[in-house]
Protein backbone atom coordinates (compact mmCIF):
# COMPACT_ATOMS: atom_id res chain seq x y z
CA UNK A 1 0.00 0.00 0.00
CA UNK A 2 2.99 2.35 0.86
CA UNK A 3 4.13 2.55 -3.10
CA UNK A 4 0.10 2.98 -4.09
CA UNK A 5 -0.06 6.27 -1.74
CA UNK A 6 3.28 7.27 -2.55
CA UNK A 7 2.23 6.96 -6.17
CA UNK A 8 -0.87 8.65 -5.67
CA UNK A 9 0.72 12.01 -3.54
CA UNK A 10 3.98 12.37 -5.71
CA UNK A 11 3.38 15.91 -7.31
CA UNK A 12 0.51 16.67 -5.58
CA UNK A 13 0.73 20.57 -5.46
CA UNK A 14 0.35 21.74 -1.40
CA UNK A 15 0.05 25.12 -2.48
CA UNK A 16 -2.82 24.71 -4.56
CA UNK A 17 -6.69 24.93 -2.62
CA UNK A 18 -8.01 21.50 -3.42
CA UNK A 19 -11.76 20.39 -3.91
CA UNK A 20 -13.09 18.15 -1.53
CA UNK A 21 -14.99 14.96 -2.30
CA UNK A 22 -18.64 14.91 -0.93
CA UNK A 23 -17.96 18.54 0.39
CA UNK A 24 -18.29 20.41 -2.98
CA UNK A 25 -18.95 23.91 -0.63
CA UNK A 26 -15.44 23.81 0.59
CA UNK A 27 -11.54 23.64 -0.01
CA UNK A 28 -8.35 22.22 1.22
CA UNK A 29 -5.48 23.94 2.17
CA UNK A 30 -3.59 20.97 2.11
CA UNK A 31 -0.18 22.59 3.25
CA UNK A 32 -1.68 24.36 6.31
CA UNK A 33 -4.23 22.13 7.24
CA UNK A 34 -7.69 24.62 6.91
CA UNK A 35 -10.34 23.89 5.64
CA UNK A 36 -11.95 27.10 3.18
CA UNK A 37 -15.40 27.62 3.15
CA UNK A 38 -16.63 28.72 -0.37
CA UNK A 39 -19.82 30.49 0.53
CA UNK A 40 -18.99 32.38 2.80
CA UNK A 41 -15.04 33.38 1.84
CA UNK A 42 -13.28 32.51 5.05
CA UNK A 43 -11.96 29.83 6.67
CA UNK A 44 -14.06 27.92 9.04
CA UNK A 45 -12.81 27.69 12.55
CA UNK A 46 -11.79 24.37 13.67
CA UNK A 47 -12.00 22.93 17.54
CA UNK A 48 -10.51 19.95 19.38
CA UNK A 49 -12.99 17.53 20.50
CA UNK A 50 -11.86 15.33 23.89
CA UNK A 51 -9.65 13.56 22.42
CA UNK A 52 -7.70 16.01 20.80
CA UNK A 53 -8.91 15.79 16.59
CA UNK A 54 -9.61 18.82 15.15
CA UNK A 55 -13.50 18.79 14.17
CA UNK A 56 -15.05 21.55 11.36
CA UNK A 57 -18.83 21.31 11.41
CA UNK A 58 -19.48 21.30 7.46
CA UNK A 59 -22.34 20.51 4.83
CA UNK A 60 -22.01 17.70 2.81
CA UNK A 61 -23.35 17.15 -0.93
CA UNK A 62 -26.15 15.66 0.80
CA UNK A 63 -26.75 18.89 2.59
CA UNK A 64 -26.74 16.48 5.86
CA UNK A 65 -24.49 18.98 8.43
CA UNK A 66 -21.86 16.99 9.92
CA UNK A 67 -18.62 17.23 12.71
CA UNK A 68 -15.98 16.08 10.94
CA UNK A 69 -11.73 16.09 11.13
CA UNK A 70 -9.80 18.14 9.60
CA UNK A 71 -7.35 15.39 9.01
CA UNK A 72 -10.17 13.44 7.17
CA UNK A 73 -10.88 16.28 5.04
CA UNK A 74 -7.35 17.01 4.38
CA UNK A 75 -6.59 13.74 3.20
CA UNK A 76 -9.91 13.18 1.24
CA UNK A 77 -9.01 16.03 -0.96
CA UNK A 78 -5.46 15.44 -1.17
CA UNK A 79 -5.70 11.68 -2.69
CA UNK A 80 -8.75 12.66 -4.35
CA UNK A 81 -11.53 11.29 -2.88
CA UNK A 82 -10.16 7.69 -2.42
CA UNK A 83 -11.77 5.25 -0.42
CA UNK A 84 -9.04 4.58 1.96
CA UNK A 85 -11.08 3.76 4.77
CA UNK A 86 -13.32 1.20 3.00
CA UNK A 87 -11.30 -0.06 -0.06
CA UNK A 88 -7.76 -0.47 1.77
CA UNK A 89 -8.80 -0.40 5.64
CA UNK A 90 -6.41 2.19 6.11
CA UNK A 91 -6.03 5.64 8.73
CA UNK A 92 -4.65 8.65 8.93
CA UNK A 93 -1.39 9.07 11.33
CA UNK A 94 -0.03 12.23 12.53
CA UNK A 95 3.90 11.62 12.01
CA UNK A 96 4.65 14.41 14.63
CA UNK A 97 2.15 12.63 17.02
CA UNK A 98 0.31 16.61 17.37
CA UNK A 99 -3.41 15.84 16.38
CA UNK A 100 -3.83 20.04 15.43
CA UNK A 101 -1.24 19.37 13.16
CA UNK A 102 -3.21 18.80 10.21
CA UNK A 103 -1.14 19.59 7.63
CA UNK A 104 -0.63 17.00 4.65
CA UNK A 105 3.27 16.93 5.32
CA UNK A 106 2.06 15.22 8.64
CA UNK A 107 -0.50 13.22 7.59
CA UNK A 108 0.26 9.55 6.67
CA UNK A 109 -1.85 6.44 5.74
CA UNK A 110 -1.47 3.35 8.05
CA UNK A 111 -3.26 -0.21 8.81
CA UNK A 112 -4.58 0.01 11.82
CA UNK A 113 -1.93 -2.08 13.68
CA UNK A 114 1.04 0.27 12.53
CA UNK A 115 -1.51 3.18 14.32
CA UNK A 116 -1.81 1.58 17.07
CA UNK A 117 1.72 0.07 17.13
CA UNK A 118 2.67 4.31 17.02
CA UNK A 119 0.03 4.90 19.63
CA UNK A 120 1.57 2.28 22.09
CA UNK A 121 4.86 3.58 21.68
CA UNK A 122 4.25 6.99 22.23
CA UNK A 123 2.81 6.48 25.25
CA UNK A 124 5.93 4.79 26.21
CA UNK A 125 8.55 7.41 26.00
CA UNK A 126 9.88 9.54 27.26
CA UNK A 127 9.08 13.26 26.81
CA UNK A 128 11.35 16.48 26.41
CA UNK A 129 10.97 19.07 28.84
CA UNK A 130 10.96 22.92 27.29
CA UNK A 131 14.55 23.06 27.86
CA UNK A 132 15.77 19.59 25.83
CA UNK A 133 14.00 21.07 23.17
CA UNK A 134 15.80 23.73 22.76
CA UNK A 135 19.32 21.64 23.75
CA UNK A 136 17.98 19.70 20.96
CA UNK A 137 17.11 21.89 18.40
CA UNK A 138 21.01 23.97 19.00
CA UNK A 139 22.77 20.55 18.59
CA UNK A 140 20.78 20.19 15.70
CA UNK A 141 21.77 23.44 13.89
CA UNK A 142 25.32 23.31 15.00
CA UNK A 143 25.21 19.40 13.25
CA UNK A 144 24.89 20.69 10.06
CA UNK A 145 23.86 17.64 8.59
CA UNK A 146 23.65 16.24 5.34
CA UNK A 147 21.95 13.89 3.74
CA UNK A 148 21.88 10.35 5.35
CA UNK A 149 23.19 11.56 8.30
CA UNK A 150 19.92 12.47 10.10
CA UNK A 151 19.21 8.78 11.08
CA UNK A 152 22.39 7.91 12.83
CA UNK A 153 22.30 11.45 14.93
CA UNK A 154 18.21 10.69 15.54
CA UNK A 155 19.77 7.77 17.46
CA UNK A 156 22.67 9.67 19.11
CA UNK A 157 20.49 12.20 20.28
CA UNK A 158 17.94 9.90 21.85
CA UNK A 159 20.90 8.23 23.79
CA UNK A 160 21.63 11.44 25.08
CA UNK A 161 18.28 12.40 26.14
CA UNK A 162 17.18 9.02 27.11
CA UNK A 163 13.92 8.59 25.28
CA UNK A 164 13.43 7.44 21.77
CA UNK A 165 14.53 8.21 18.44
CA UNK A 166 10.98 8.56 16.81
CA UNK A 167 10.68 11.52 19.81
CA UNK A 168 13.95 12.78 18.43
CA UNK A 169 12.87 13.02 15.13
CA UNK A 170 9.63 14.44 15.92
CA UNK A 171 10.48 17.26 17.88
CA UNK A 172 12.51 17.90 15.13
CA UNK A 173 10.06 17.73 12.21
CA UNK A 174 7.72 19.52 14.69
CA UNK A 175 10.25 22.84 15.73
CA UNK A 176 12.96 23.09 13.15
CA UNK A 177 11.45 25.70 10.82
CA UNK A 178 11.16 27.90 14.27
CA UNK A 179 15.19 28.18 14.48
Amino acid sequence: MNNIYKELISGLDLDTLKEIKGYSGYLADLRNGRIWDKKKQDWKVANANKFGYVHVTVRNDEGELKSVSVHHLIMTAAIEGLDYKGIFGLEIDHLNGDKSNNAFTNLELVTRAENLRRREMNKVMKRLTKEEIEQLLAEYVEADLKFGEICDWYHEMAEKFGTHFSTIQKNILKYRNAV
